[in-house]
């Protein structure tokens, strides 16, 4: 073979590879596009992928939990129509004003504030899918009034805040929120032991519940809570 062949061939080879180089991309940027139409982009799914999403039980929890535990004197109640009623006592006033000062807060979001603030009371749900009316303030993870109480919280890191909250059904107490703590307690003597003790106390209130029926509770949440 000549080196005039030689190089033909070798062009030729060239050629051939380069247009399966074209071909490939042409394959994987067609797959890509496909894939793309036949999953469409959920923002809510990649916050739960990530770690990101606040379920609107969560945020409801938070809520009452902070009504109940440091604004004892307001008060929110369900509606029939799936919405709730915040009453905002003195307590929670304050701490609403302040967040208004230090917050950095739309005009939409300002006047909102403002209003709760003259009515002393809030409307508010937490479902997507109820929020028709104006006059109600959809409360997701964003909102204000979460933020309002994350900055409270923040502003006292040396007190007791829960950071997660599970849901049980059970007939063993009454219905309402509870905190609770898991203690390890270790016994010194002839024959020494750990264990660990559980504690939960109701936030409706305020009583710590007997030693066994926390033990019997704590067994319950492991068999049979939800997050």
């Amino acid at each position: 073979m000549s080196e005039a062949d030689r190089d033909v061939k070798l062009n030729s080879l060239g050629d051939r590879i380069e247009l399966e180089k074209v071909n490939k991309e042409r394959l994987e940027a067609a797959a890509r596009d496909k894939l793309v139409a036949d999953v469409p982009f959920d923002p809510v799914e990649q916050a739960k992928r990530e770690g990101r999403y606040v379920s609107p039980e969560h945020i409801k929890l938070l809520i009452e939990g902070y009504v109940a535990k440091e604004t004892p004197f307001s008060k929110i109640s369900p509606k029939n129509d799936g919405t709730f009623r915040l009453d905002i006592d003195q307590n929670f006033l304050q701490v609403l004003f302040s967040a208004g000062r230090e917050l950095n807060l739309n005009q939409i979001e300002q006047h909102s504030l403002q209003r709760a603030l003259t009515d002393r009371r809030i409307k508010v749900m937490f479902d997507l899918e109820l929020a028709s009316d104006s006059n109600i303030e959809l409360v997701a993870p964003g909102h204000w009034l979460v933020r309002a109480i994350c900055k409270a919280l923040e502003d006292r890191p040396n007190a007791f805040h829960p950071v997660s909250a599970v849901v049980l059904n059970t007939d063993l107490v009454p219905k309402g929120i509870y905190v609770y703590g898991l203690f390890l307690v270790e016994l010194s003597g002839p024959k020494e032991k750990r264990l660990f003790e559980p504690v939960f106390i109701s936030l409706n209130d305020g009583l710590t519940l007997p030693a066994s029926k926390s033990q019997e509770l704590l067994s319950k949440l492991l068999i049979s809570s939800k997050s």
